[in-house]
């Protein structure tokens, strides 16, 4: 049944024929996720990358993440660090000299509506065209979220190709509270995101299959670390 959800969550477009000198990196909890894009970021020649997130529900979270997977590099300061400042830094580490890019941050934001609307703003000159990444099991909504607040077509957001996906990436509890609470949230009532509820992105149809397994797990949820 769990997998039913991660399955919909995760399914993306077919993207190997768009192309974007921008990239805006959404505030996430995954330092692997973050060398990807750097590895990314020189695949494509990208000019131009946004660090998009402050401190908010998932901070905690990289910054646990970042201290397992690179403890040399941890520093103690980092509970007092925006999302888009840790995140610079894991990124550094993976692509190297970063003084031929474009590097712009974003600080402020807590959510995902915040870092769309905040992403646009803190551009002197907002692109025509952005790559888009944000944590596997949040890019659906987040991808609707940048649709709905960006003013350029949809067809010109595209999601990053992502690696191979793993759900060890996160604590298991965590995991549980991300699947189960972006089902929620795209679900369009007056609990969800869409129209019939805060509006925050357009109206998603949920397959039948999912909205079912959804149901069925929803319970094994102990304590929803993402309740805002």
């Amino acid at each position: 049944m769990l997998e039913t959800l991660v399955n919909f969550l995760i399914q993306q477009e077919d993207e190997k024929k768009f192309s974007a000198d921008t990239l805006v990196l959404a505030g996430n909890s995954l330092p692997n996720l973050i060398s990807y894009t750097a590895k990314f970021v020189k695949e494509k020649k990208i000019k131009t990358v946004m660090f998009c997130g402050g401190i908010g529900h998932g901070t905690q979270f990289l910054i646990d993440n970042y201290k397992k997977m690179m403890p040399e590099l941890h520093m103690e300061n980092f509970p007092q660090l925006p999302e888009a400042t840790i995140m610079l830094e894991i990124f550094k580490q993976a692509y190297g000299d970063i003084s031929q890019l474009d590097i712009i941050k974003e600080e402020q934001s807590t959510n995902t509506g915040e870092n769309a609307r905040f992403s646009l703003a803190a551009f002197d000159n907002p692109p025509e065209k952005i790559w888009l990444v944000q944590d596997p099991l949040l890019k659906k909504r987040s991808l609707l979220t940048f649709q709905k607040n960006w003013p350029i077509p949809t067809k010109d957001i595209a999601l990053m190709p992502y690696p191979t996906f793993d759900e060890n990436w996160w604590p298991k509890e965590y995991y549980l509270s991300l699947v189960i609470g972006e089902i929620r949230r795209l679900h369009d009532d007056e609990q969800g995101y869409g129209p019939k509820g805060a509006n925050y992105i357009p109206h998603v149809d949920i397959p039948d299959n999912v909205w079912q397994a959804y149901l069925a797990v929803k319970d094994l949820l102990i304590r929803d670390v993402r309740k805002n």
